[in-house]
């Protein structure tokens, strides 16, 4: 089998204002190389792809959030290291401090893990963890998808 098909579920792909059609998932057929495109009736979309295409954009995924991760880091003097696991089930955080920027810093982390997740095609399942940089502490743990 040399394709796969990959489902976003509506709350991935009806973000904001803007709500998916079938016209958007044409357009994204034609911009991204993929063979196919199905807008879902739950507003979820499913794509069909060759498995080479979706190693492709697994590849960069990795690449963009470890470059965010080398961003962070450059950017935030609280933010001491962020790991994060090949799965991306995962992602540390460790700070001097624990502030509201270094929580919007693992939201932010939260959702590039579920989009990898979802386009490897697993269930959307993350850990973001901060821990104190001086002593190792697990300071909080959050787990993504947030229960109602």
């Amino acid at each position: 089998m040399l394709t796969v098909d990959i489902t976003f579920p509506a709350s991935f792909v009806n973000m904001g204002e803007q709500k998916m059609s079938q016209a958007k998932v044409d357009a994204a057929v034609k911009e991204s190389g993929y063979l196919a495109g199905k807008l879902n009736e739950d507003g979820s979309v499913t794509y069909t792809m060759t498995k080479l295409k979706q190693q492709e954009m697994l590849s960069s995924a990795r690449k963009s959030f470890d470059e965010a991760i080398q961003t962070a880091l450059d950017e935030n003097t609280t933010v001491k290291s962020i790991t994060r696991t090949d799965d991306f089930s995962e992602i540390k955080i460790e700070v001097s401090k624990q502030d509201m920027t270094n929580g919007f810093l693992g939201l932010s982390f939260a959702f590039s893990a579920y989009f990898y997740q979802v386009l490897d095609g697993k269930e959307y399942a993350t850990e973001v963890v901060y821990i104190d940089a001086s002593t190792g502490e697990e300071l909080s743990r959050t787990s993504y998808p947030l229960s109602n």
